[in-house]
């Protein structure tokens, strides 16, 4: 059964989320990535609309550059769509992949 995943709904995240529905947003980010990851163009749209903010200034904390730091993001998501990362669940926090994964091309693109 496929879920429709309102990104409003993932942001701002855990940290200003009740404890008791913490784990059902932890859920649905960590499917919504895993989702991502396998090239699901709907999903990678919606880490676009929940996530930019977030991402790009993880890239901009390598980098300090907000032109380039789209430039990156853009690579992102081309990625993403290409299948390039595999996100499992419960090995990895679904934010912390994300941006743990920007920062790496951030760094591969910085002279």
């Amino acid at each position: 059964m496929k879920t429709h995943l309102d990104p409003t709904a993932l942001h701002p995240l855990v940290a200003t989320t009740p404890h008791h529905a913490q784990a059902k947003v932890r859920a649905a980010v960590d499917r919504l990535v895993d989702r991502a990851a396998r090239g699901d163009r709907r999903a990678i749209g919606a880490l676009a609309v929940a996530f930019h903010q977030t991402l790009h200034d993880a890239v901009v904390e390598v980098i300090d550059d907000d032109v380039d730091a789209d430039d990156v993001l853009q690579d992102f998501y081309v990625r993403l769509l290409e299948r390039r990362w595999t996100f499992v669940a419960g090995r990895h926090d679904a934010v912390q992949w994300l941006k743990a994964n920007v920062r790496a091309l951030a760094r591969a693109d910085d002279p």
